[in-house]
């Protein structure tokens, strides 16, 4: 592994740092996670060496982008004062004894930059559960909507470039005991919390189909849909986003989403055939509860954001949770 010029040297260590400066820092669109202030390395001139300490504050920012995602500090080669810097084409998670922080550092940017919507479990917090409940029973669609706002399009972008999500969960209980409810308990239950994010459950931001934060548009567009079994093949629950304040936010700028929660029930009893007078289908509202649902319905709403400590000064990574408010389970 030969030794390399003072020029090459300074050029990669800047490049590894704008790549890492880019995800730690504001960023622009669906990059950045909106920790500046908390960055530890520096630039280095073209004409100037890249000191030991230089190389110690930018494993530092290779180390906290790290660990938040995977949850653990990567392998990092510690840069020994008066050591040679080494080039090599093979990737070593080395610890320092090979003198390749070059080469090293720069496959965990990659892999940092990659990786950069992924919070770890350690790394994160959730917000309470938000609720509303109809107990009123319908047979035709029922909807609610959810209003998550930030105070600005940044804190926006940080929290879900970051890792953030908004989390939504519906279910039924108690009422009738009828086919029609259990199959929408059913159905609720197998739905589970579903997330919403800055890549999920699609990536980047295009085209504007609603399928992450990036690409909503100021129009409802559906991101889940989970559908009943027969005979209730046609209930189908529906989660669908928008950008409440941007035509469209392929460019970051909005910082309000609203989530609407569908529940449509397409399902018609068939009616029984009565004998005298003479054959005839009886409509559903003669024979209740057959096509109608009752019972309790929720629906829930929470967010996870991230969080965590930075070293090398024990600093908070900090982001803003949005302000989310659950309307009214509304329909008939």
């Amino acid at each position: 592994m030969p030794a390399v010029n003072d020029k090459i040297v300074t050029a990669d260590y800047n490049s590894i740092r704008d790549k890492l400066v880019a995800v730690l820092g504001n960023g622009s669109v669906n990059i950045g996670w909106g920790q500046q202030s908390r960055i530890q390395s520096t630039a280095v001139s073209v004409d100037s060496k890249v000191t030991i300490n230089e190389w110690a504050n930018l494993r530092y920012d290779i180390i906290n982008a790290y660990k938040h995602i995977f949850g653990s500090n990567p392998t990092t080669a510690v840069v020994s004062e008066g050591g040679t810097i080494r080039y090599t084409s093979n990737f070593t998670p080395d610890t320092g004894s090979l003198d390749v922080p070059q080469r090293q550092y720069d496959v965990w940017a990659d892999t940092i930059t990659t990786n950069r919507f992924t919070v770890a479990a350690g790394e994160s917090a959730a917000t309470g559960v938000l609720s509303a409940s109809r107990t009123t029973s319908w047979s035709t669609q029922c909807q609610c909507t959810i209003q998550v706002y930030w105070a600005n399009s940044d804190a926006a972008r940080y929290f879900f470039n970051s890792g953030g999500q908004i989390r939504i969960s519906a279910s039924r209980s108690g009422g009738a005991t009828s086919n029609q409810n259990t199959s929408w308990t059913s159905l609720l239950s197998a739905a589970g919390t579903q997330q919403f994010g800055g890549a999920n459950p699609g990536t980047g931001t295009f085209p504007g189909d609603g399928l992450n934060w990036y690409r909503t548009t100021s129009t409802f567009q559906t991101y889940y849909t989970a559908t009943a079994s027969s005979p209730y093949g046609s209930n189908n629950y529906q989660l669908q986003a928008r950008c409440a304040d941007q035509a469209n936010n392929s460019a970051g700028t909005a910082a309000q989403l609203e989530i609407r929660v569908l529940f449509t029930d397409g399902y018609v009893d068939p009616g029984i055939v009565f004998i005298e007078p003479g054959p005839q289908t009886a409509t559903t509202a003669d024979f209740p509860p057959d096509d109608v649902v009752d019972g309790t319905l929720t629906v829930n709403a929470s967010s996870l954001y991230a969080t965590g400590i930075m070293v090398p000064a024990s600093q908070l990574f900090t982001v803003t949770a949005p302000l989310i408010t659950v309307g009214s389970v509304t329909g008939s």
